[in-house]
C-alpha cells in the first residue's frame, strides 16, 4: 500500500476525467493529450467542469494537463494548477476590487 487510491475514467455528467489520483490530503485531477497540448487538457477539466465532482470534498484539489508527444515517445508538456489556490486569488482580487469601489464611493469629490 501506497496511501493512493487511482481511478480512471470516471464518468461525469460531462464527459469521462481521464484519471483521478486521491491521497488522504489530496484531490489530483488528470487529464491526458496526445500531440496537443498541456494548457488544452487543463482546459478541458475547467470546460467541463470535473472539479464539481469532488466538491463536497475538503481536500485540496489540484488540476494536471499533460501531453504526450507520439514523436519522441515522451511527455512534453505539462501544467499543474492548485485549484484552492486559484480560488483564493481569485477571491482576493474580488476583495481588492469591491474594497476600491467602496472607497470610491465614499469619497466626495468637488470641482
Amino acid at each position: 500500500m501506497v496511501g493512493f487510491d487511482i481511478e480512471v475514467e470516471i464518468e461525469t455528467t460531462d464527459g469521462r476525467i481521464d484519471a483521478v489520483v486521491k491521497t488522504e490530503t489530496n484531490i489530483n485531477i488528470i487529464e491526458f493529450k496526445i500531440n496537443q497540448s498541456a494548457k488544452k487538457a487543463l482546459q478541458q477539466i475547467k470546460d467541463k467542469k470535473y472539479t464539481l465532482k469532488y466538491a463536497n470534498d475538503k481536500r485540496p484539489i489540484s488540476l494536471l494537463g499533460i501531453n504526450f508527444d507520439t514523436g519522441k515517445r515522451t511527455i512534453n508538456d505539462w501544467v499543474i494548477i492548485d485549484k484552492n489556490e486559484l480560488e483564493l486569488i481569485i477571491g482576493l482580487h474580488l476583495d481588492i476590487l469591491s474594497f476600491i469601489k467602496n472607497y470610491f464611493k465614499k469619497q466626495s469629490f468637488t470641482t
